[in-house]
């Protein structure tokens, strides 16, 4: 049951970078662009 619940909460870590991936497509970012080295940081996370 736990294992469950933290790959549920994983996948949803997924779909939430899905989103934020097609709402940077959509908008024209800054140039310092914080949020894909965030996400960037997330997925390195959750190979491991």
């Amino acid at each position: 049951m736990i294992r469950y619940s933290v790959e549920y909460y994983l996948k949803c870590i997924r779909l939430k970078d899905g989103l934020i991936a097609i709402l940077l497509n959509n908008m024209p970012l800054p140039e310092e662009r914080p949020l894909p080295e965030i996400k960037f940081k997330e997925l390195k996370s959750d190979k491991s």
